[in-house]
């Protein structure tokens, strides 16, 4: 059964406030953006991090890069 457009705009408007659907859209946003400007060279958001943290502390042990990059 087809929705009225009364019903889809009730929902969308619900949508819009939700801040779950807010932050996946936010996610969304940001993963398009990093593609656009990084993920051309073919990394991923967790390589980058790892990449720049070794970067700027050179002579980190494999644990202390997972210690400083972790979730």
């Amino acid at each position: 059964m087809p929705r009225s457009s009364e019903n889809h705009a009730t929902n969308a408007n619900g949508l819009n406030r939700s801040p779950v659907h807010l932050l996946h859209r936010a996610i969304q946003s940001v993963d398009e953006l990093f593609n656009t400007i990084i993920g051309e060279n073919g990394l991923t958001p967790r390589q980058l991090i790892v990449l720049a943290t070794v970067g700027d502390n050179e002579g980190l042990s494999q644990t202390a890069i997972v210690l400083r990059t972790r979730p």
